[in-house]
């Protein structure tokens, strides 16, 4: 990992983005010749990412990556075997499985028509999104055990650590959106969705709901797209990766400081935040 840590600006400015060849990926018998003809991106929606979010192997896309020779000197093996910077000590590579099978249960309460995105393929753009929203995690946390001169152990270390995980997620995710050569529309909405966390802000209190909303509809006229076309895509992504840490979804503890569930489950299974902050997000959105 400090290796990795060490050399990170010299292998993102030097990186050969263009000299890519998909592998055979063995790990997942569904995934069978990823040498046929086409572009980068065009075998990975054909050969990895799944047509229905329902029909997800939460493992495909990760090994993929994980496995594939060309990426390794970018460092994505290290960064999956990394810490996802929680006290539970899952690896990155666990955590971000067990985010997509919270998208694979939570995707059927939402309708993405392409024509509400530009064209775009939601469902399949997800996928890829949440396999990478977290690779610089472990940097991020290696950085600052080195400036702390040991392994952070509670939970507001954790918290510190990730203070700064953009400055490594973002220069990886650009990358790879352009080893995949992703175009500009599906390459705007992913940044737009990793690259800051406002429904996160506006559960937790950081932000009021009509801040929220300032900047989900600033990002939208950005994007081409309606605010509550953004708002959906961003609930989704924003339920997907907080359901996936049981304290979260389920609550912590019975004691006096026990901290409930941040979600509520509705009919049929669907979760969204209980935070009043939320639902006056919501509501604005629903006029």
């Amino acid at each position: 990992m400090r290796k990795v840590l060490l050399y990170f600006s010299f292998l993102m400015a030097h990186f050969p983005a263009h000299s890519i060849e998909l592998p055979v990926f063995i790990g997942d018998p569904c995934i069978k010749d990823l040498t046929a003809q086409g572009s980068p991106r065009e075998i990975l929606y054909a050969k990895v990412l799944a047509d229905e979010p329902g029909r997800l192997n939460s493992s495909s896309i990760v090994e993929f990556l994980y496995e594939h020779p060309q990426l390794s000197d970018l460092g994505i093996r290290e960064a999956y075997d990394g810490s996802a910077g929680v006290t539970e000590g899952y690896t990155l590579r666990e955590h971000t499985r067990m985010v997509l099978t919270v998208f694979r249960e939570q995707a059927k309460f939402y309708r993405f028509a392409p024509e509400d995105y530009r064209g775009v393929n939601v469902g399949k753009l997800l996928q890829f999104v949440i396999a990478i929203h977290d690779l610089g995690k472990g940097l991020s946390l290696q950085a600052y055990e080195d400036q702390l001169g040991r392994a952070a152990e509670t939970k507001a270390e954790f918290k510190a650590a990730s203070a700064r995980q953009s400055e490594y997620t973002m220069p990886l995710v650009r990358k790879l959106l352009q080893i995949f050569e992703f175009p500009e529309a599906e390459s705007a909405l992913a940044i737009t969705l990793i690259d800051g966390d406002i429904m996160g802000a506006v559960v937790t209190g950081k932000i009021k709901a009509e801040e929220g909303h300032r900047q989900i509809t600033e990002a939208a006229e950005k994007l081409g797209v309606t605010p509550a076309a953004l708002f959906n895509l961003k609930l989704l992504y924003f339920v997907s990766d907080a359901a996936s840490y049981p304290g979260l979804r389920y609550g912590r503890g019975l004691s006096a400081r026990a901290l409930p569930p941040v979600f509520v489950e509705q009919a049929g299974g669907q979760l969204l935040p209980r935070a009043q902050a939320f639902q006056d997000l919501l509501e604005m959105f629903r006029r």
